[in-house]
């Protein structure tokens, strides 16, 4: 059995790809544009300024920066220096010529990206700020994030056998490590992340996303959440934002998306694997949520 968190993760098509791990000596800067992709600094030792939409921000070893919808930034030893562009500065790495390489105050970086539909409609993404940061100093050093980081460091300055494999897959756990502690320290009181911070609602939660659509009824989602319907309705409206059966139509929409490239499917089967009994009512929930039809959907994917 799945939990929710992989599900969404896994429905969303996340790569990973880790740039490089340098030392950058001051003064050094690096411009990163909106890419598309959601762009990570984690600095392993010294200190680091990020400056998003005018707003410079301090960071410190340990501290870990996410920009989940791929916004644009400059990060370097100062808000004052000129950064070159993150392009430039990952070919002058790879070739083995760090342009940062002078006898200032030293930092040392990961950088990386991950990969996925950043239009994808289920509120993990949605919901999650533009600017994501967590501070070193707040993670447990006995935190799965920062064995992952140690792991991360490690095999990313020793190039040996099957070194390129493990750092992808590393990088792709780093991914849920994140979101995880961010959930933990961070969490709001109402939305997608504060259900599943709720075990009440957690456990409907995992229920949607383990069962076929013909098995969720409300019933069944109360009793799996130890409460009365009425209850459990209320709760789950109050804490994710939206009612039980309005998460359940997204969740399997957002699944019918990824079933329309698969040529195999027919459309018809795709409507009947979401819970609908016709084409017809399938195409008309999933234009409201997407403004465009299933056979619309398709014909652009191919």
């Amino acid at each position: 059995m799945s939990d929710v968190l992989s599900e969404v993760l896994d429905l969303i098509g996340v790569q990973s790809s880790v740039y490089f791990q340098e030392d950058f000596c001051a003064p050094w800067g690096m411009c990163v544009e909106n890419t598309g992709f959601a762009q990570f600094h984690i600095i392993v030792s010294g200190e680091a300024v990020v400056t998003y939409n005018g707003e410079p921000e301090r960071l410190s070893t340990g501290d870990i920066i996410l920009f989940p919808t791929g916004g644009g930034h400059v990060i370097g030893d100062s808000p004052e220096t000129q950064g070159i562009p993150g392009p430039d500065l990952i070919v002058a790495v790879e070739g083995g010529k760090n342009p940062f390489s002078g006898n200032g105050r030293r930092t040392r970086m990961v950088c990386g990206h991950f990969q996925y539909d950043l239009d994808h409609k289920h509120p993990l993404i949605q919901e999650l700020p533009p600017m994501l940061l967590l501070r070193g100093a707040d993670i447990p050093d006995v935190d799965v994030l920062m064995s992952l980081i140690r792991l991360l460091v490690r095999e990313s300055l020793v190039l040996t056998h099957g070194g390129s494999v493990i750092v992808r897959h590393l990088s792709a756990a780093l991914l849920v490590a994140i979101l995880r502690t961010y959930f933990r320290t961070n969490g709001g009181q109402i939305g997608f992340h504060a259900g599943l911070m709720d075990a009440k609602i957690a456990r409907a939660l995992l229920a949607i996303h383990n069962e076929p659509p013909q098995g969720l009824r409300l019933d069944n989602l109360a009793q799996v959440a130890g409460m009365s319907r009425s209850s459990f309705a209320a709760r789950f409206k109050t804490i994710v934002g939206q009612t039980p059966g309005d998460y359940i139509t997204r969740w399997n929409l957002l699944k019918a998306v990824r079933s329309l490239a698969n040529l195999e499917l027919s459309i018809e089967q795709i409507a009947l694997d979401a819970g609908y009994q016709s084409s017809t009512a399938f195409s008309r929930a999933f234009q409201r949520l997407f403004d465009e039809t299933p056979s619309s959907h398709r014909r652009r994917l191919f």
